[in-house]
This record gives structure tokens, sequence and C-alpha cells, in this order.
């Protein structure tokens, strides 16, 4: 398993073709009090089995039509509202913001477009709660998937 440090770029070459997933599978993030921050990814794999840890962007391996999701469980909090968002090559493509609620609740982003080799995609999350806020622990939240058609 190769090592990247945190911001790094997964490199085109490492990924799957078809089908990349990234996930927080400990120490999950804390976000500030309304700061957009780019979520990072402690484990990034792909439907092969190969496993790379650290990273926060992932470069689109081949050109053509991709369908990318975002899913964070956030902890309960009923104050603000929470956002989450993804970028392509640093500029926003789709975001879904809701109301808090007292519960630990979901959010879920997704799109499907044409994206060309090498583009970034990163994923960013906000919420204004009034202090830091975190996620709930699950085994699939949160996550950025990448798929193509």
């Amino acid at each position: 398993m190769g090592q990247f440090p945190a911001g790094a770029r997964i490199p085109t070459a490492k990924l799957n073709d078809r089908h990349v997933q990234a996930r927080q599978s400990a120490g999950l993030q804390s976000i500030g009090n309304n700061s957009e921050t780019i979520l990072n990814w402690d484990v990034i794999d792909s439907i092969d089995g190969i496993t790379w840890s650290g990273g926060t962007a992932v470069a689109v391996p081949i050109s053509g039509l991709w369908t990318v999701s975002c899913t964070v469980r956030w902890t309960g909090n009923a104050t603000g509202y929470r956002r989450i968002a993804i970028y392509v090559n640093s500029t926003l493509f789709a975001d879904q913001a809701a109301p808090a609620i007292p519960v630990n609740h979901p959010l879920n982003v997704a799109f499907t477009a044409y994206l060309a080799a090498g583009q970034t995609i990163d994923a960013r999350a906000l919420q204004t709660s009034g202090g830091s806020l975190g996620f709930a622990v699950t085994s699939r939240t949160p996550n950025l998937i990448i798929t193509k058609q």
C-alpha cells in the first residue's frame, strides 16, 4: 500500500479505469463553523481491490461519461445548516444543502457528466452549527465514489 501525504493527488496510473471509491475509515474530520473544508480521504480503493492511503483529490483516469457522488453523515446538532459540494478542477460543480436536525443524518450530492482525463475531483463540507462539527462514524461514509458509465 503506497503512502501519499495529506493533500496529495492520487496518480491517474494508480486508478482503476472504471470505479474509484475514496473514504474516511478512521479519524473522521471535524469541520469548523462556517468554513468550507476540503475532505481528506484515509483510503482510496478501486474495484480491482488495490488500496492507497491519503489524499484530497482524485484525478479522472480516462475521458468519458462519469457519475460522481459524495455522501456524508453529519453528527446530530439542531443549529444552522449542512452542505456538501463536489468541485471539478477547483470549480464548484454540484452541491446539496439541508437544514440541521438533532440526530445523525446523511447528506448526498451526485451528478453525471462528461469529464476529461486528468481533471481533478474533490469534495468539500460546510456547516453552521456555531462550533466545530464532525461526521457520524459509519462503515460507508463519508465517501466519494466515481464510476465510469
